[in-house]
């Protein structure tokens, strides 16, 4: 059997919440991941389900998986399925550049929303503005944000995103000697307008850098008032801020140059414990990832009661 399940390494399906593998020569899925872009824009792509095509090419293994997701067809990235519930079903198109932040309302009986960072770039923050608004729009009364596999990015747009689910207090201080970085204090002065609803955080280990800035400034402030808990597992522990240096190419180089990462500051948690090395621990831990997905949805509607009749305040 060993030798009829073959991985597939591959960070362009695995971003969208997609692993496979080969099955008796075919393309295969062979886990979603709860809470992803694909669970909720193709709920039908399921474990088990056979991909014939990628891009428009057959899938008889890795090396000619790898070659056609280098081959986009109209800036997608089209699956098309040995199966489906329903004939319009058998085609699946995902987006080339995933949005950094999206949302959606999972229990509308209880009003628990749910909003995925999938990384921290420029448009992170306005990202989110419009999610927190639009599920206020929907009635919800408690918020699952989802931090798994979020390997960082913007250390100011995490610092931007933490603020408003703050309307107060210690985000993160930098310890370092670089400019604007060089022992800062960040703090929250977002007021009325940051979220104070009920707030369930998922990390896993792959959650890094400025995704643990965002987790440990919501566990160090929010859990101490019972508005927060964080459900998964300790993060990576990649508490630094890196600035990437371009070398210049050699004589015996063939022109080609390289790129080092110099750290340039270490983040320290607002409970003074540094971030590097250490991780964020969650309150609940639990390892597998459908499991996450429940508990944080129990957490959610268990945190409702004392919450109740409060709305989302609309960003500005």
């Amino acid at each position: 059997p060993s030798q009829l399940l073959e991985p597939v390494e591959t960070t362009n399906l695995a971003s969208y919440g997609l692993t496979v593998r080969m099955v008796n020569g075919l393309l295969a899925v062979d886990a979603v991941q709860p809470g992803s872009w694909i669970s909720f824009h193709a709920p039908h792509v399921t474990k088990g389900i056979g991909i014939l095509k990628v891009n428009g090419r057959r899938i008889t293994g890795p090396a000619v998986l790898d070659a056609a997701l280098q081959s986009p067809v109209g800036g997608i990235v089209e699956l098309e399925l040995s199966e489906a519930a329903r004939p319009e079903e058998t085609v699946v198109r995902l987006p080339l550049q995933l949005p950094t932040v999206w949302h959606r309302v999972v229990g509308s009986k209880d009003g628990i929303g749910y909003i995925r960072i999938g990384e921290f770039q420029a448009t992170t923050p306005r990202d989110l503005d419009l999610a927190l608004n639009a599920l206020r729009m929907q009635d919800v009364r408690s918020i699952v944000l989802d931090l798994r596999g979020n390997r960082g990015g913007s250390f100011t747009a995490a610092v931007e995103v933490a603020k408003r689910f703050l309307p107060a207090g210690l985000i993160v201080t930098t310890q370092g000697q670089v400019g604007e970085v060089a022992d800062r204090v960040f703090s929250s002065d977002f007021g009325m307008r940051a979220n104070e609803l009920p707030l369930v955080v998922l990390i896993d280990s792959e959650t890094a850098s400025a995704a643990e800035v965002v987790a440990a400034a919501i566990r160090d402030n929010q859990q101490r008032q019972g508005r927060a808990v964080l459900v998964g597992m300790p993060t990576f522990g990649k508490g630094t801020i890196q600035y990437p240096l371009k070398l210049a190419a050699g004589e015996d180089s063939d022109g080609k140059s390289g790129t080092v990462r110099v750290t340039i500051a270490r983040l320290i948690a607002p409970n003074g414990t540094a971030i590097n090395g250490t991780g964020i621990t969650p309150e609940f831990l639990v390892p597998d990832a459908a499991r996450q997905w429940e508990v944080a949805i129990e957490r959610a509607i268990e945190m409702l009661q004392p919450m109740s009749g409060m709305t989302i305040p609309q960003s500005q």
